[in-house]
This record gives structure tokens, C-alpha cells and sequence, in this order.
């Protein structure tokens, strides 16, 4: 990856993490999710008028302007504060602007022949097709006492990692630590960290639902694909392979395709014999259903589409509770700009994935592309037999 004077590098991360800490002094939201650089002192900022006026002053550089990737950062840094700062822009000029794609609407046709797909690999195992298949295959393994998700996370983890350890150039050691998230999420869990160390919160209120099938894919989600890219990914700013200002991941930023892309669908890229749980498949391609639905759903409702026909929308289409499909879209108005852009990325993510999955001639070298370059999603489209078009 092209590398930038060191000194501008500086610049660049002492800017965000001055923003970070202006946000968090403040009561915003934090800026930084993932913190592979380290802290740089720089400025104070005493309002986000002058974190705006740097911005605009980084974008005009020329140097910035030459690369690509953090051209595209800071102009999702533009695009978050000013809508944090009440500008009212469009959802689909805000999502293509951090994101680094148009919104992508699923056509009724794809829909359909996912929910044929579902329906028959659900009726191949003796389930039915409804809005709580997910809880009902998950029944059967649940775990009990949830104190022991944490350890179940870690070995499942390690067990996954031998083969992905084989395919990738540099280790990821790091280290763990579980808490609970704040009343209210509907995440199952969240993980943040530095790259060595992470802490994964999980969701208190649906500790109870977790089962085995269910923690083998957070293991591969959270631990396997966040922390293990992010672990590599600091490991290349400290060797110098990659500009230091790149290590500070955010929610808002294009980066998310590729990191969200690779959480969903990493167990898919196993060979059998690491994931031939039957449950698991089951619940992937509930999961891939429900996310193109939900994402339909999401950016109709994000483009001001009446709540209640989005919510109906959804019903009629995925097997999500219609409490959570309206916890979801709550999440979206309450959590706005945050809810207006990566969210909405995963159904794109997951189908480009699985594409590249079925049609590309190494799979092992993609994924090990995905963990340790910095790939932008235009980057990862290219990587596909067909237009975004074509299996939307």
C-alpha cells in the first residue's frame, strides 16, 4: 500500500484522536472503534466547528488527495460530522460517501430465491419456515450457565484459527476479556480493542438464547475475523506497511464492507470439516436472508419510507419477530448518523462475499487478501465474475 510522509501521517492521527477525545469529553459517540495506532497528543478541540475546519483543511492537500483510501477516510469523517452537526444530507449521497458504495435494493427476485433456498434446506433437517425457526433450532443446544460463553467463545476460537493460521503470512495473538453490553442492544455482542487486547460485550438480556451453534459463529464473527484482522492490521502500522492514521477503525468509514463481509461469512470458507455443524448452515443461510430483507427494509426506512410499512415489509419477507425488526429500525433513528451507514452494508457484504465464495479460483488467497490489506469495497467487487447487477 502506498505510504504517506510521515509527518502528515502524524498530523492524521493526532486529528482523529483529538476528535475522539473532544467526542468522548463531550458525551458524543466515540469516534475511534478500534484503536491499532495508539494515542498521539495533539490538539484540544473546544467544538466540532474547528474538527470540521481541519477536516476540510486535510481534504484540500494534495497528498491526501493522491491516496485513495485516505481521500476516502477523511471524506467519511466529512460526511459523519456534518450530519452529526443536524445537516440534513440524503441517505444515499451520506451511505455512498462513508460507505464507499451506492445503496444496493435487493430485487423480489433474489429475495424469492433465497426464501426457496431457506425453505428446502430447513425442510431437508425437519424444520418448517417461520419467524422463530432461528430460536427453534437453537433450542436444542442451548447453554446453560452462561458463564461458560466466554470459555466456549475462546475455544471455539482457537479450534477455528489452526486453519486460518495456515493460510496467513502473520500471527494474531491477543488477549480477551467478556463483560456485558448496556440494556437496550440488540447486537447479541460487540467487540473493540487495540489489536492485543479486546473486550467483547455481550448481550445480557439474550445471554439465555446463546446455544453451541449459535457461539461457533460469534467465535468466528468476533474473535476469528474482527480480532484477528485487526490484530494483523496493527501488527502491519507497527512494521511500517501500512500509514499509522489507517489503524483508527470507525463505523463510518468504507473499511466496513471489507471487515463486515469477512465476519459474516468467514465460516462459510472453512472446509467441511471445521464447520459441518448442520445447525450452523441453517442458521448462515437464515442469516443471509434475513439480512437482505432486513437491508431492504433499513435503507427504504432510512430514505423516509412510514415506519410500519418497512416493519410490514420485513414480516412479509424474513423470519425476524417483528420486535425486532422495529428494535432494529429504532436503532437506526436513535443511533443516527451511525445507524444511517454500516448497518445497512451487511446484506451487500455478505451476498459479494458468498459470490467471490462459488466463483473465484483461490479462495485461500482471497481471505488472506481480506485480512491483510486494507481492501476498499470496489476493490472486492472487482473480485467477482459478475455485476453487483447480476446476483442482486
Amino acid at each position: 500500500m502506498l505510504l504517506i510522509d510521515e509527518q502528515l501521517d502524524k498530523e492524521l492521527s493526532a486529528f482523529i484522536c483529538a476528535w475522539d477525545d473532544f467526542e468522548k469529553s463531550t458525551g458524543g459517540e466515540d469516534i475511534i472503534d478500534m484503536n491499532l495506532s495508539g494515542h498521539v497528543a495533539g490538539k484540544k478541540y473546544q467544538n466540532r466547528k474547528e474538527i470540521l475546519k481541519d477536516i476540510e483543511y486535510f481534504l484540500s492537500l494534495s497528498e491526501v488527495k493522491a491516496h485513495s483510501v485516505i481521500y476516502r477516510k477523511m471524506t467519511a469523517h466529512h460526511y459523519f460530522l456534518r450530519q452529526v452537526m443536524n445537516n440534513d444530507i440524503p441517505f444515499d449521497e451520506y451511505f455512498e460517501n462513508t460507505m464507499g458504495l451506492k445503496p444496493v435494493i435487493f430485487t423480489p427476485e433474489k429475495i424469492a430465491g433465497l426464501q426457496e433456498q431457506t425453505k428446502n434446506l430447513l425442510a431437508q433437517s425437519g424444520f418448517e419456515y417461520h419467524t422463530n425457526v432461528v430460536g427453534e433450532i437453537m433450542s436444542s443446544d442451548l447453554i446453560k450457565p452462561s458463564n461458560k460463553t466466554g470459555e466456549l467463545l475462546n475455544e471455539t476460537h482457537k479450534a477455528f484459527y489452526q486453519w486460518i493460521n495456515t493460510i496467513l503470512d502473520l500471527n494474531a495473538t491477543f488477549d480477551i476479556e467478556y463483560s456485558f453490553l448496556p440494556e437496550g442492544h440488540h447486537f447479541w455482542a460487540w467487540i473493540s480493542g487495540d489489536g492485543r487486547n479486546f473486550s467483547v460485550r455481550l448481550n445480557k438480556q439474550r445471554v439465555n438464547e446463546y446455544s453451541i451453534s449459535n457461539l461457533k459463529r460469534l467465535a468466528t464473527h468476533e474473535l476469528t475475523a474482527h480480532a484477528v484482522q485487526a490484530s494483523i492490521l496493527r501488527t502491519k502500522v507497527e512494521r511500517g506497511k501500512i500509514p499509522r492514521y489507517l489503524g483508527y477503525i470507525t463505523t463510518h468509514e468504507s473499511f466496513q464492507f471489507s471487515s463486515e463481509g469477512l465476519a459474516s461469512t468467514l465460516i462459510d470458507f472453512y472446509p467441511d470439516e471445521f464447520a459441518s455443524n448442520k445447525a450452523i448452515k441453517l442458521i448462515q443461510q437464515i442469516v443471509r436472508l434475513d439480512y437482505v430483507v432486513y437491508s431492504n427494509a433499513a435503507i427504504r426506512f432510512c430514505r423516509g419510507e412510514p415506519r410500519e410499512e418497512c416493519i410490514d415489509y420485513a414480516m412479509k419477507n424474513c423470519t425476524f419477530r417483528k420486535e425486532e425488526v422495529a428494535r432494529r429500525l429504532e436503532y437506526l433513528l436513535s443511533n443516527k448518523p451511525i445507524g444511517f451507514g454500516y448497518r445497512q452494508v451487511y446484506g451487500v457484504a455478505i451476498e459479494t462475499f458468498l459470490e467471490i465464495k462459488g466463483s473465484y479460483p483461490d479462495k485461500n488467497k482471497f481471505v488472506k487478501s481480506v485480512y491483510e490489506d486494507f481492501l476498499m469495497p470496489d476493490q472486492i467487487l472487482a473480485m467477482t465474475k459478475r455485476p453487483v447487477a447480476d446476483f442482486v
